[in-house]
């Protein structure tokens, strides 16, 4: 069975569970191996000492190694009685899985994503000592990346639950449950839910031998709203589920959440009613080891991207850490979340099934999770997230203007081609075709720009195309998905960070244009010629969610021996592009640059903004 997420369960013989970190061995996996393993025969192997949690890369004797490896660990453990059942766990495993305990199949894995539980409670009872062998099969990523448990529950244990916010007000916020339960005998149960240690639901399921599937609602009155960063706080609480039978506990999840409502309207996010302007990038899956890396380490670009001014990143292709969302929901970041790429064909259609709950119950809980996104072509994907998940938007490509599958790549040649003649400038482009703007991600940049690495690594380039979807917002711009977050990036190899996490001259750039406050003009020609008119718009955006009062904005042209003053005050309405005013002048005699200084004054919001222009005889 499928377990959700981080829990804790009820041991109903009062130790914790046994955390099989010690004591693991492997070698490589060969029919040979794998017989001799399973029959008790295996002194003659080849066995090294390994680190699980760990990717096998990360010990010398499978470094290089290519093909499937064995693992195996002895443990001891007291025998359930009666009422008590024991569960092998298997939080996620790279890539595809088979295990046995004590020469004896109880299952296989193939989603890294999703926990794993394996009733073992008849195979235990025939000895305290054990055998735990997992053979692991798989690339670049392969091994135990995450714990190995052995988790003692009564006779019901819960295979899976959903916990979704539908709906969230001021006045109440609406939770619905789902929860499949196995049970080894036919009992009456009673399902109690407790929110901050508050019981506000307790009802009684007749279960039947094996999984039990009950869904239920919980309306919370006077909600603590939880909110991204820059529109609120970001409040959790504590759900925690109990089974008990007879009035003894028999299994319980504890997981927490935040009560919020997300919603999608033209590619413009709204949190708990409240409109706002994405600023994202991607993330891709870490070159690291995964099972020995630090939370704190794994979460940091979540933290940069924070630092940025972004207020959303994308799970490109993959499924993260645990701790990655945790630390989005702890510092208020959205998350788009994307399903990674399954099988074709009948099987495919299982696999879409099995990944649509799995995903679900993993990710469902955290208020970060934003929207889910699949292919174009992945219509069973799309229908299954729908029927487990009506709290999230799902998009079903990552293009607005030129949607882009597996397949159809050619869709972007002509619009290529078009743009070409226009000299494939993004501001031009969107005057041109506007819904290029209504939410750009990295094939945008790719359709837009002729050197796409440098869109995305060159200061100039990369401010200037921020400031211009800005400059949209909402009209028709809902946000943006930023491509080169890190130099392992989907667009190039550049990013505006390097492999380290640390900030190039690009960062400080996207950080500038992604600032709640910006103030910026008209694009001026990069060469002018002394008596050329001179004319600019300049405009404030602002992603802030009140009035700004009293604002000041300042526009100075300056050249060699000269300068022009130009200032302006007043209110900037909230979480909008609000025009200042008009510039007209002409270009000075003096051969030089020209420089267009822009400064903007409204409380704690200040920026300032900068371009350079070429006066040539």
């Amino acid at each position: 069975m499928v377990h959700s997420a981080r829990r804790s369960f009820h041991n109903s013989i009062g130790d914790a569970p046994h955390h099989l970190v010690e004591q693991w061995i492997a070698t490589p996996a060969t029919d040979d191996s794998r017989r001799l393993a399973l029959s008790g025969d295996s002194d003659s192997l080849d066995w090294n000492s390994v680190q699980v949690p760990g990717e096998w890369r990360s010990n010398e004797a499978f470094a290089d190694h290519a093909g499937g490896v064995l693992y195996r660990t002895t443990f001891d453990h007291v025998m359930p009685t009666t009422d008590q059942r024991l569960w092998i766990t298997c939080d996620g495993i790279f890539d595809q899985a088979d295990i046995w305990l004590d020469g004896a199949y109880i299952g296989d894995q193939d989603d890294y994503f999703l926990r794993h539980a394996y009733d073992v409670t008849a195979l235990s009872r025939l000895d305290t000592t054990h055998s735990l062998i997992i053979e692991v099969n798989g690339s670049h990523h392969a091994g135990i990346w995450r714990p190995i448990e052995v988790i003692t529950t009564g006779l019901v244990g819960i295979e899976s639950t959903r916990i979704l916010c539908r709906d969230a007000t001021d006045a109440r916020a609406h939770l619905r449950l789902h929860a499949v339960l196995d049970s080894s005998v036919s009992c009456m149960t009673t399902v109690r839910t407790s929110i901050n240690d508050v019981v506000l639901s307790q009802k009684n399921h007749s279960l039947s031998p094996g999984s039990n599937e009950i869904a239920w609602t919980i309306d919370i009155d006077q909600p603590a709203l939880w909110f991204p960063w820059g529109l609120g706080d970001q409040p959790l609480c504590t759900v925690l589920i109990e089974v008990l039978i007879d009035g003894v506990i028999s299994d319980s999840y504890t997981v927490l959440t935040g009560l919020r409502e997300v919603s999608m309207a033209d590619w413009v996010l709204h949190v708990n009613g409240e409109r706002m302007y994405t600023k994202g990038a991607y993330l891709e899956m870490p070159d690291c080891d995964m099972g020995t890396v630090s939370d704190q380490d794994i979460a940091h670009p979540i933290v940069l991207a924070h630092e940025l001014g972004l207020n959303l990143v994308r799970m490109h292709d993959h499924v993260a850490h645990p701790a990655i969302y945790e630390t989005a929901d702890a510092l208020g970041m959205m998350i788009w979340q994307d399903i990674p790429h399954r099988p074709t064909g009948k099987r495919g259609r299982r696999v879409a099934s099995r990944w649509a709950d799995g995903l679900v119950a993993t990710l469902g809980h955290h208020p970060s999770v934003a929207l889910w996104h699949h292919k174009a072509f992945d219509k069973w994907t799309q229908s299954h997230l729908r029927k487990v998940d009506v709290t999230r938007p799902i998009v079903a490509h990552a293009s607005t203007a030129v949607p882009l599958g597996l397949f159809n790549h050619d869709r972007a040649k002509p619009v290529r081609q078009f743009l070409s003649g226009i000299g494939h400038d993004l501001t031009t482009s969107i005057a041109v075709i506007p819904n290029i703007a209504r939410f750009p991600t990295h094939e945008q940049w790719h359709v837009v720009h002729v050197d796409a690495n440098e869109a995305v690594t060159d200061p100039i380039s990369i401010r200037r195309d921020i400031e211009a979807l800005r400059r949209v917002k909402y009209s028709p711009a809902g946000g943006f998905c930023f491509p080169g977050l890190l130099d392992s990036s989907t667009l190039s190899d550049g990013g505006v960070l390097d492999s380290a996490a640390s900030p190039k001259p690009s960062y400080f750039a996207l950080q500038d244009a992604c600032r709640p406050v910006i103030v910026v003009a008209d694009q001026l020609p990069s060469v002018l010629q002394p008596g050329d008119a001179i004319s600019f718009d300049v405009h404030v955006v602002s992603d802030v969610h009140h009035e700004l009062v009293d604002a000041r904005v300042i526009a100075t042209l300056t050249w060699s021996g000269g300068q022009q003053h130009h200032e302006w005050t007043g209110d900037i309405a909230r979480d909008a592009c609000v025009f200042i005013g008009h510039v007209d002048s002409v270009t000075p005699t003096t051969v030089g640059s020209l420089i267009l200084s822009l400064l903007v004054e409204a409380g704690e919001h200040t920026s300032s903004n900068r371009y350079v222009c070429t006066i040539v005889a």
